[in-house]
């Protein structure tokens, strides 16, 4: 049970219950479910196997949000507008960076919805992004995003390091908040070609036509999320 059914009465919580686990039996994510309210990570269902989950995410479409460990389905986000928007501005600009490679042995496929397996673990990624949830109606301030490589795990179970971490959102995360304007140039992932290509189908060639890095500016991401806003 989430934190945030702490104190809620026991019908109240079958209800919330209720509308909850349609995400995971119907693929329904019903606003009656009172989402706002839960603790991330939160479980969704237990006794689950990895295929079963496989499949479910793959029925429902359900890419970077859930994970299994343990026979448990665990919610690490929940789908909103500022998170969908700012993958589809990243997946945008690895996209026009890898255009030379189209239709080639070396194409980029499923950009930011791969399955991994390790550790007896499964989760589906969606991208480098994850954005707290926010309030219907309010503009998220702050955003961070990380960037990890798979290839830089040397030994089974060991943690995987963020290669870069950093704020880029509207203000930071001081208390008073300061204003973080952020400029072209000043938060920028790397995302090395061996890295995007680690583990790739065997023979395929990294391409020398790519720029290696891949630069991920976020100055370009956040000028999307702002225009998406109007602010």
């Amino acid at each position: 049970m989430a934190d945030a059914d702490g104190g809620v009465a026991p019908n109240q919580t079958l209800a919330l219950n209720y509308y909850r686990n349609l995400w995971w039996k119907s693929g329904e994510f019903s606003s009656k479910a009172k989402w706002e309210q839960v603790t991330l990570p939160y479980v969704l269902v237990d006794n689950v196997s990895l295929r079963e989950y496989e499949l479910r995410t793959d029925k429902f479409n359900i890419h970077g949000l859930w994970e299994w460990k343990n026979n448990k389905v665990m919610i690490y986000e929940l789908p909103s507008k500022p998170h969908e928007t700012c993958i589809y501005a990243i997946n945008k600009v690895i996209s026009r960076a890898c255009t030379a490679v189209d239709y080639t042995n070396s194409r980029i496929l499923n950009l930011g919805a791969t399955r991994t397996r390790a550790d007896d673990s499964g989760k589906e990624a969606d991208s480098l992004v994850k954005i707290d949830p926010v309030p219907d109606g309010e503009v998220p301030s702050r955003m961070q995003a990380w960037h990890f490589c798979v290839s830089d795990r040397r030994t089974r179970g060991a943690p995987l390091e963020a290669r870069i971490h950093f704020e880029f959102g509207t203000y930071d995360g001081n208390n008073p908040p300061n204003q973080l304007n952020i400029v072209r140039g000043m938060c920028l992932i790397n995302i090395d070609l061996n890295c995007l290509y680690h583990d790739a189908y065997p023979g395929t060639p990294i391409p020398p036509a790519l720029p290696d890095p891949i630069v991920l500016d976020f100055y370009e991401v956040l000028d999307e999320f702002l225009c998406a806003y109007r602010v």
